[in-house]
């Protein structure tokens, strides 16, 4: 009797193991038909149906039921607990794909707009560098060429210093010369020597 236990114990393990092992895993979609009615009443078969996704116009509303219209123009009652304000996910999925796709090819732009202007940047950068390279020799020659000028101003300054000091030499030896040669007429009685 044990033995038959423990066989009976074993294969039903077995079992219970392989079931799990093969259990599938499922969900649910997000197709619904939903049956249009002639009266909000689930006693009555429907004379349509209406899919996920189709747009309706709410006409009336009573106990779990509304009266509405579809785009085909037919006006029946539907269950309430089908119907939402807000559009299908499978709808709103799209919308956010799409506009994920515009924000992607506006993201690229702004990319390619971001490159641009780097290069730009890049490109005044080196004008802006090549500018102050420029400027730097220009003040340079400037301050160069001022002090050349100026030194041709001091060297004449001192042209004309050097010329006004030997024409002051050269008028106080004459009139050494002269003051000498009278005193010397005067020691010698009016000779001239």
């Amino acid at each position: 009797m044990m033995i038959f236990v423990r066989i009976l114990f074993t294969g039903l393990g077995l079992f219970l193991l392989s079931s799990i092992v093969q259990a599938k895993m499922i969900y649910v979609n997000d197709n619904l038909r939903v049956g249009v009615r002639a009266e909000p009443s689930s006693q009555i078969a429907p004379f349509s149906v209406v899919v996920t996704g189709m747009r309706l116009e709410v006409l009336e509303q009573r106990s779990g039921y509304m009266k509405i219209r579809t785009n085909k123009g037919e006006v029946g009652w539907v269950k309430d607990v089908y119907v939402s304000e807000q559009p299908p996910a499978v709808m709103r999925i799209e919308k956010l794909k799409a506009r994920y796709q515009d924000l992607q090819q506006q993201m690229q732009a702004q990319e390619e707009t971001i490159k641009i202007l780097e290069t730009a940047n890049l490109s005044l950068n080196n004008q802006i560098d090549s500018l102050k390279k420029d400027r730097s020799r220009w003040q340079l020659q400037k301050a160069r060429s001022d002090y050349l000028q100026q030194g041709a101003v001091n060297g004449r300054f001192w042209w004309w210093i050097s010329l006004a000091g030997l024409l002051l030499v050269a008028a106080a030896f004459t009139s050494g010369m002269l003051w000498h040669r009278q005193q010397a007429m005067k020691r010698l009685g009016g000779l001239r020597v």
